[in-house]
């Protein structure tokens, strides 16, 4: 084949070692730049190859022309190239220390430095083996990151992470020791052993579900790689979604690891038949109930006039919220003061979210031996069984079709507009006789206070 020399290839040509230097990174072989191919040379240089000789192919074509199609005509090339170049270059191959079926749990862990972690990810560091557990400090002096008021109330916008589809692919921290597995939460390491944490299998692109479908082959590679030592699934609903999307290989690597928590109190409260005190805790009112909730709490408060309700959250301008025993507390709080301030006072939590994928809250509320009021959306019926230590609702809108994603699973923007637009009165009558139910029925709290406590000690309490 010949080459012309001319504007276009010189346009080309840069344009071919950055496209082979993108894919060399999605596929795991770059480690630095496109020059430090040490891993894997011979499939940078059938990378660099097929662009340069797709160019050739297109030039022809105006300069966009032969953008597009030397972006995706090697693109869909180096996918279909997967079982070659796994077994010509060892793509699957490359695991640090591991030896045969060894076990992870002796591998040293460090724990991929993210700025935002949450309590549960702090918790996960803490409660690791300390002698397993390489830079553990990261989470001393350290409360989990909250969603402000401003991020909270500011008008949807959709992240450029959620449109572009991208994978969420990190590369290995240079203060990794080189026998230490990088542990990572909602992502993939380029290099080396790793073990990585989901609450969903759409965590590795950024919640983008086109995303999962144009590189599942990629993250396939990754997860059945043998540098991939395991997968920690949040609840069983992530963990058959981790199979289904990613195949029977990468659910062999994956477990339930439920965060862990113990009992707050030996027993439930004591319930009163005169009184009930609801409580509500979440920085985003809209998207997880909250109008529903007030429209239903006022027929309930008509009926049962010893009902209250303590809402924890970010009320957004217009809501109206001054309604009889309803208390307004801003969510600038951290996990020990909402739990002394308010779970340890609180009847039954109310959570009648519509976006959830786990929802912590409900742990620890099930920590302080409260029954229950929540959606059945995707993981919370693993939290809350129904008329056993609370009460499942259907949601009249969610991110989630059992365990797959609706459409709106990566649009929080459409989320919120049909919030405002989607009819909530068959729910706020659902919501509202599960209410009454909890604030009249005083055997029935007690029961669902007392499965709660046992639910937490025989499925959420222990080691990791």
């Amino acid at each position: 084949m010949s080459f012309a020399v001319d504007f276009s290839f010189a346009f080309g040509l840069p344009f071919a070692v950055i496209m082979a230097y993108v894919f060399g990174r999605l596929l795991g072989v770059a480690e630095r730049n496109f020059w430090d191919q040490a891993t894997h040379p011979a499939q940078a240089a059938l990378s660099l190859f097929i662009y340069i000789y797709m160019f050739n192919w297109v030039r022809g074509g105006t300069i966009i022309v032969q953008s597009v199609l030397l972006f995706s005509i090697p693109a869909a090339l180096m996918l279909g190239l997967r079982p070659v170049l796994h077994a010509a270059f060892g793509l699957a191959g490359e695991a640090v220390g591991l030896v045969g079926g060894c076990w992870w749990g002796s591998t040293r862990v460090y724990f991929y430095p993210h700025a935002y972690l949450r309590d549960r990810q702090l918790d996960t560091i803490r409660g690791w083996p300390k002698d397993h557990a390489v830079n553990a400090d990261i989470a001393e002096q350290r409360t989990g990151a909250q969603v402000e008021r401003d991020q909270a109330l500011a008008p949807a916008r959709s992240s450029w992470k959620t449109i572009l589809p991208l994978i969420n692919l990190k590369r290995r921290p240079k203060d990794a020791p080189k026998d230490a597995a990088v542990y990572v939460w909602g992502g993939l390491i380029a290099k080396g052993p790793f073990i990585t944490d989901i609450d969903n299998p759409y965590a590795f692109t950024g919640y983008n579900t086109l995303a999962v479908k144009l590189y599942r082959p990629i993250i396939q590679s990754f997860l059945e790689s043998p540098r991939c030592l395991q997968i920690r699934c949040l609840s069983q609903a992530c963990l058959d979604g981790v199979r289904r999307e990613y195949g029977e290989v990468a659910a062999a690597k994956a477990i339930v690891a439920y965060p862990k928590i113990s009992a707050k109190v030996e027993e439930p409260r004591t319930q009163s038949a005169d009184t009930c005190r609801f409580l509500f805790v979440s920085t985003q009112f809209k998207i997880k109930g909250g109008t529903a909730l007030l429209n239903a709490f006022k027929r309930v408060v008509r009926e049962f006039p010893g009902a209250e309700l303590d809402l924890v959250t970010h009320l957004p301008d217009g809501i109206d919220a001054n309604i009889p025993h309803v208390r307004v507390h801003p969510a600038n709080l951290t996990r020990d003061e909402i739990s002394k301030q308010f779970l340890s006072k609180a009847d039954v939590l109310v959570h009648p979210t519509y976006f959830e994928s786990f929802g912590m809250v409900i742990l620890e509320a099930l920590a302080h031996g409260l029954p229950v009021i929540a959606t059945d959306v995707y993981a919370i019926k693993e939290m809350v069984e129904d008329k056993n230590n609370g009460l499942l609702l259907e949601a009249p809108l969610s991110i989630w079709s059992g365990t797959r994603p609706t459409p709106l699973f990566s649009d929080t923007t459409k989320v919120r507009d049909l919030v405002r637009v989607t009819d909530t009165s068959k729910f706020e009558d659902a919501l509202t006789e599960a209410m009454l139910k909890m604030a009249r029925d005083t055997k029935f709290r007690t029961q669902a206070g007392a499965a709660s406590l046992q639910l937490v000690r025989t499925k959420f309490s222990g080691t990791l």
